[in-house]
């Protein structure tokens, strides 16, 4: 019986907080921050999330994500038509775009400020799917002289990974602002690192990434 009484105490307070605040919540994120490798890497994100609770949501967003880097795959042939190969220039850094979908946490307000924003502790815990396909273009070379380019791709990386947004949030019924932190697995490189040319795998030239940690920044509006 008291179970009920509980679970009917619960029920209730999630209607009314429901019903206090903005459910819908869209909000734009950009990070930067660096690999393991210390290479440097960037997100944007547009995101949609469902408040059924002022301190749980559910939703996801779609983003582009891109890493800079100096890795540039090349190597030697002695097949008597050309002697040398290198990836094309074009493709030197990488960028995918990605779907996360992912949850939200938010704290009760720690402090009210000028009594109109409070001051929150927000998680989001999310998947990071990428596309699972990648192609370059290599370039041929003669001695010198360029000969020919070919086009190549992959589909066997990895493509799924997990990610943690967290951070300090400042909101009122209309507006939030946040600013936080960022760790993934993410692997750009899993798609390449699978690609071959003569004897060379690209797995010589992209290091395998541990850990991914990105500073971000967060505008978002209620609705």
């Amino acid at each position: 019986m008291r179970t009920k009484w509980l679970i009917l105490l619960l029920t209730v307070c999630f209607c009314s907080y429901a019903q206090q605040e903005n459910k819908s919540q869209m909000a734009l994120t950009s990070a930067f921050g660096a690999t393991n490798h210390k290479d440097f890497c960037y997100q944007f994100e547009i995101s949609y999330h469902y408040m059924g609770h002022p301190f749980l949501g559910i939703g996801g967003g779609i983003g582009f994500c891109g890493i800079l880097s100096d890795h540039l795959p090349a190597g030697y042939s002695e097949n008597g038509i050309w002697t040398s190969w290198c990836l094309n220039k074009e493709y030197k850094y990488i960028n995918q775009l990605y779907l996360r979908p992912s949850l939200i946490f938010r704290s009760p307000a720690l402090t009210q400020i000028k009594g109109k924003y409070g001051l929150h502790f927000q998680a989001e815990p999310g998947i990071q799917l990428l596309i699972p396909y990648s192609s370059v273009k290599i370039d041929y070379i003669d001695d010198e002289a360029y000969i020919n380019s070919e086009r190549i791709s992959s589909n066997k990386g990895n493509w799924c990974f997990w990610n943690i947004k967290s951070g300090i949030f400042i909101k009122n019924d209309d507006f939030s602002f946040g600013l936080g932190y960022i760790i993934s697995n993410l692997d750009v490189y899993s798609n390449r690192r699978t690609m071959k040319i003569a004897n060379s795998s690209f797995s010589e030239f992209y290091p395998k990434s541990k850990l991914v940690h990105n500073a971000f920044i967060y505008f978002g509006v209620s609705f």
